[in-house]
């Protein structure tokens, strides 16, 4: 379990528990889609592959 902070497309910077996350995947947009637990969608302007280091490597 791990929180990590991810900015929306606002700009506005969400704590998420990646124990929460269900799934992400890229937009063609460049903008990636986070799916989390509670059936909300967090659309961000991180893209893909840095997320996954993200989640991946704790800080």
């Amino acid at each position: 379990m791990q929180i990590v902070e991810i900015p929306d497309v606002n700009n506005k910077v969400h704590a998420v528990n990646t124990a929460k996350i269900i799934m992400f995947y890229p937009r063609l947009s460049g903008r990636t889609v986070v799916e989390l637990e509670n059936g909300r969608h967090l659309i961000t302007i991180v893209p893909y592959e840095e997320l996954l280091r993200m989640i991946k490597t704790p800080e």
